[in-house]
Formats: structure tokens, sequence, C-alpha cells
């Protein structure tokens, strides 16, 4: 089962930036940190795209900084990051509980 997660935080890439980490927290329906760390086969992913779109550029799986408080990081930005088109993009995050139970 999977869960789609959306924050409107903007989140600036800096030209010339090959290796920006980006951290950020996944809330639970009353708005509190959610705790993730009782999930082993939990997977966080980021799908990446163009502000409005359907398609995603790159889906990007996510590691956990403190699953305890929901904080995960992207480390790594495929190289369909690097070459996506000048402009506004979105991710959707998306929690994959993996049949373990939802928040």
């Amino acid at each position: 089962m999977a869960n789609r997660y959306f924050n409107s935080t903007a989140y600036p890439f800096i030209i010339g930036d090959r290796k920006p980490s980006y951290t950020f927290s996944i809330y639970n329906y009353t708005g509190s940190p959610a705790n993730l760390s009782s999930y082993p086969s939990l997977i966080v992913r980021a799908r990446f795209r163009e502000q409005g779109a359907t398609a995603s550029l790159a889906v990007i799986t996510c590691t956990a900084v403190n699953a305890a408080v929901g904080q995960y990081r992207i480390d790594t930005w495929p190289t369909t990051v690097a070459a996506a088109s000048e402009g506004i993009h979105e991710l959707e995050i998306e929690v994959d509980f993996l049949g373990d139970g939802t928040i």
C-alpha cells in the first residue's frame, strides 16, 4: 500500500551544484511528524516532474534520516533531474508500506 504526501515548500536548485541534498519531513493526518520507525519494509520515494505534469521525470528512493519523526532525505539526484528543462518542478512523496500498515 502506498500513500502520497505533498509539501508546498519551495526548494531552489543552485546552478552548478552537482550534489544537493534535500531533507524533508512527513506528517500524519493530525499534522504531527509521522513515526515510521515501526515499518521495517517501508520505502519512501520522491517523484520528480514538471509542475502540473502527470509523468515523472525521475523516481528517487529516499534515505531515512530519522524515521521516528518522519525525516527523509534525497542524497543523489538522477541525471534526468539535471537534464530537466528550466522552470518549476515538483516532488510527490510516496510512502510504500509494503503491506505493513498505514499511518
